[in-house]
Order: structure tokens, then sequence, then C-alpha cells
């Protein structure tokens, strides 16, 4: 290969690097990440809370920890989607092991709950005095 077969590959090489299209945004995106959810929020906040399960949905499922709690909360109280007690529990989990501590109060009271109603099937199968 001569000199002007090395430079000119050299330059094309070059050129074409530069011409290269920017990248899509991905979700890995901290900033794309947050744009989202802050849409999510306002849809729920505005009572759009099928639109903010839709928003939330990709974002729980790749780790966000306030999608988790919102589409956990969601799935417990049936808005925007099916009433759900065991995606809430999934989610509110997934949630708490990330740290959100929302997430831990919600596993908190749904043990309670649990409990209790355990404690009142027993009173009324329990014997009378």
């Amino acid at each position: 290969m001569n000199i002007k077969s090395w430079i000119g590959l050299t330059l094309c090489v070059g050129l074409l690097g530069c011409a290269a299209p920017p990248k899509p945004p991905s979700w890995e995106d901290a900033e794309l990440r947050q744009q989202r959810y802050a849409q999510a929020r306002e849809a729920f906040v505005a009572g759009r809370y099928v639109v903010a399960a839709s928003l939330m949905q990709p974002l729980a499922q790749r780790g966000h920890a306030g999608a988790q709690y919102a589409l956990g909360y969601l799935y417990y109280t049936g808005q925007g989607r099916e009433r759900d007690a065991a995606l809430a529990l999934k989610w509110f989990r997934a949630a708490a092991l990330a740290g959100d501590e929302k997430a831990v109060d919600a596993l908190v009271r749904m043990a309670r709950k649990g409990l209790e109603r355990e404690a009142g099937a027993r009173a009324l199968t329990a014997p009378a005095d």
C-alpha cells in the first residue's frame, strides 16, 4: 500500500466516523428516565391512571424504584390496572429492595392487614367460651 492509498483510507475512515448518526436515547439515559417518570407522575396527579400505569410499567421493569412503588400502588388500589394484590406485593417488594421507603411502609401495612384478617378469621372460627 502506497502513502496516497493509506492517507485516502485514513481520511475515509475518519470522515465516516465523524458522519455517524448520533445514537438514539436509550433507557440507560438517566435524564430520559426521569422525563418519562415525570410524565407518568403528571398523568397520575391528573387522574389519568391508565396512562400513568402504562408509562410506569417499562420504567418499573427496568428498575426505577419510584415507578415500581407507583405501579404497586396502582395494582393495590385498582387504579389504571385491575386490582391485584400479588402484583402490588411484587412491585412494592422490588421498590423496597431498591431502597424506596414508601414501599417499605406499604409492605408493613399489607402485612398488618394480612395479620388482622388472619386474627379475625381465627376469632370467627374459635369455639365460644
